[in-house]
């Protein structure tokens, strides 16, 4: 009668570590998907003849190409300003208090 009860408690204990190991996996791949910084890319910069560009439209949105004097102004602003990135923070499932 005793051994039932134990080869129940190591079942259960198994498949808490199973599922433990597998939660662990899981919360590795979320954090590597979205949480890091991909590799930076190799940066190629080439000249694109303005005319080469075209407008368009479509649904949900749309390209107009901007004029030269349009270009300088805003490499202008960069050159001066920099680029302004949105800080976006989130709280992990794991931070929270229960």
């Amino acid at each position: 009668m005793a051994k039932k009860p134990m080869d129940d408690l190591l079942k259960r204990r198994m498949s808490a570590t199973q599922q433990a190991s597998e939660l662990q996996a899981t919360d590795e791949a979320y954090a590597k998907l979205f949480w890091e910084a991909p590799p930076a890319a190799n940066v190629r910069i080439c000249a694109l003849p303005l005319g080469k560009l075209s407008s368009f439209f479509t649904a949900d949105i749309g390209f107009k190409p901007y004029t030269p004097s349009q270009l300088r102004a805003f490499a202008d602003q960069l050159q001066e300003e920099g680029l302004m990135v949105r800080d976006h923070c989130a709280a992990h499932s794991r931070d929270r208090l229960l």
